[in-house]
């Protein structure tokens, strides 16, 4: 069994949940990132049940956050957390319409619903930068 170490910004990524859509953490690779995420959809779940974890590493999962970006992201009830959401670019711009039409919406919950992990580099990627303000960055 592998001990999991606390990670000291816990607390800051879960603030940042209660008052933005989006939360962007980005580190090094192999520093705990996915670790993190999956500890924390424990915590950031909502009716009881933890956030979803989707991983982009897996072809299945990449392929519909790629092909039908929008779809891929309403098709969750509550909070969800996208490791290496760096592969599906197309998905930074499907986050900003969905949170924007999120928000609109009466009685919808826009705040908190999306957890995205990536590499450091990733504001480097053309066009990511619009699409990510607002967003919490770590």
């Amino acid at each position: 069994m592998q001990t999991y170490l606390y990670r000291h910004i816990t607390p800051r990524i879960k603030e940042a949940l209660k008052v933005s859509p989006v939360v962007f953490f980005k580190r090094a690779r192999q520093t705990g990132k996915s670790t993190l995420a999956q500890t924390l959809a424990r915590d950031i779940g909502t009716d009881g049940r933890p956030a979803d974890y989707v991983t982009l590493d897996r072809p299945t999962y990449l392929a519909s956050a790629s092909s039908a970006s929008e779809a891929f992201l309403t098709s969750y009830d509550g909070p969800v957390i996208i490791d290496e959401v760096q592969l599906a670019p197309e998905l930074f711009r499907a986050l900003k319409v969905v949170v924007d039409e999120t928000r609109q919406a009466k009685g919808m919950q826009a705040n908190g619903r999306y957890l995205l992990t990536a590499p450091p580099n990733i504001m480097a990627f053309p066009k990511l930068s619009d699409a990510l303000v607002g967003a919490w960055l770590f």
